[in-house]
């Protein structure tokens, strides 16, 4: 199929929930595909599950026709009049997805593959599957002509379950998000009562891992690990949930205490929102504290505060994305070796706290406020030294971003026929993996 013309986009976010990570990412491969049709591109329409909230995404000053795959009740209708088809995730291919969702979003895709339709399977994240979980996923990821994934383990379980396409690694498109305007970013911190200038702001983003399983690594590869879930009892459970709150808020009293600090607690997951809201809950100094969780503002907000920070203190990859864009220095509390990577790759890794204790059973939370102290100390001791090496951490992960722009636009090309608009001379054209 040659398109002429015009070529209408057709976006489906895969996900559970329209919070900050899911906005970060649709708005960011709206700008790759922006950037490479240019005046070529028509209608674009949107396929996420909004839950009733606005999608906040604009193309061509108009917000974005939205539908929820519930309301879709024969998606025949949206396939035919769009042109190009990308499928973006909210976050990680894993056991937590509902299998019967991703049966429907495979059906889906197999449907727009035999209309003919071109699909891009847009930066996708691959954990340990069960056999059943690893034919669905190369069911739905066969149909696309174009894959991208942001990490080269994703590449190697794809090949392991048997996905037969051209993959390429690059990196999260989010990385390319613009930093705040810095008027906006005024308006935000006086409208929370915040001068950085007076006192320092810290932003800490926690992550509500309590009864989650993430990606570990394990005898030299990559699976899924327990953390809090791990740990066998409900009273066990509880103890350490109530430990990680409990420690948390010492730590963000001590922000307060030792640097007379103000302390932003904010969230990019609606799953974090209670972590967030506890945390602040149990600090005794929280009339120096705000609560920002993305349940009750806006991505920009987010954004805002973070640009303004002096230390980020980073739950989430994005979290940490976020700091990189705007050149702040980190720490990392977490246990996604995604996050790990981006500090080893700032030459940071002395600021990453892996979230896991030795032993891979419990959480390792009995010293986290001392750990997240000391560090804390160093860094901004080392404030200017780490602000560099955040900065040219970012120049990488960015270069490899705009590799997703090389890919379309070659896909685009390639499939839908004319020139693409996509300037080539701006970086170098990457070699696939």
């Amino acid at each position: 199929m040659v398109v002429h013309g015009q070529v209408n986009v057709l976006l489906v976010m895969i996900g559970n929930a329209w919070d900050g990570v899911a906005r970060l990412k649709a708005r960011t491969i709206l700008r790759d595909v922006e950037h490479v049709l240019g005046d070529r591109l028509g209608r674009v329409r949107l396929v996420a599950r909004l839950n009733g909230l606005s999608s906040g995404l604009y193309v061509n000053g108009q917000e974005l026709e939205v539908s929820s795959p519930l309301q879709l009740a024969d998606p025949r209708s949206w396939l035919r009049d769009s042109d190009l088809m990308l499928v973006a995730k909210n976050d990680t291919w894993d056991e937590r997805d509902s299998a019967l969702e991703e049966m429907g979003w495979t059906a889906w895709l197999e449907l727009a593959h035999l209309m003919g339709k071109r699909i891009v399977a847009y930066g996708h994240e691959v954990a340990e599957l069960g056999s059943s979980r690893r034919r669905l996923l190369r069911r739905l990821i066969s149909q696309a002509g174009l894959v991208t994934v942001n990490c080269p383990n994703d590449i190697q379980y794809l090949k392991s379950y048997g996905v037969t396409n051209e993959l390429f690694c690059t990196a999260d498109s989010s990385y390319l998000v613009a930093p705040p305007d810095p008027a906006f970013r005024d308006q935000v911190l006086a409208r929370f009562r915040l001068d950085p200038q007076a006192r320092p702001l810290i932003a800490i983003l926690p992550k509500s891992v309590f009864g989650g399983r993430d990606r570990r690594e394990k005898n030299g590869k990559l699976g899924l690990r327990p953390l809090w879930s791990a740990v066998g009892a409900t009273p066990e459970r509880l103890l350490h949930r109530l430990r990680y709150v409990r420690q948390m808020a010492a730590y963000a009293d001590g922000l307060v205490e030792r640097y007379d600090a103000n302390v932003v607690l904010m969230t990019l997951r609606f799953t974090d929102d209670v972590a967030a809201r506890k945390i602040h809950e149990s600090m005794r100094a929280r009339h120096r504290a705000r609560l920002v969780t993305i349940s009750d503002n806006g991505l920009d907000d987010i954004l805002a505060l973070v640009s303004a920070a002096g230390l980020v203190v980073a739950g989430r990859v994005h979290a940490a994305v976020l700091a990189c864009v705007n050149g702040v220095p980190m720490i990392g509390v977490s246990n996604d070796p995604r996050l790990e990577n981006c500090f080893r790759e700032a030459r940071m890794s002395p600021y990453f706290l892996d979230y896991l204790s030795p032993d891979g059973r419990t959480p390792n939370t009995y010293k986290l406020d001392e750990w997240l102290t000391e560090r804390t100390e160093t860094a901004l001791a080392d404030r200017d030294e780490l602000r560099e090496r955040v900065r040219r951490a970012h120049a990488s992960y960015r270069r490899r971003a705009l590799e997703n722009r090389h890919y379309l636009g070659d896909f685009i090309e390639r499939y839908l026929g004319e020139p693409t608009s996509a300037d080539e001379t701006d970086d170098p054209r990457p070699a696939h993996a």
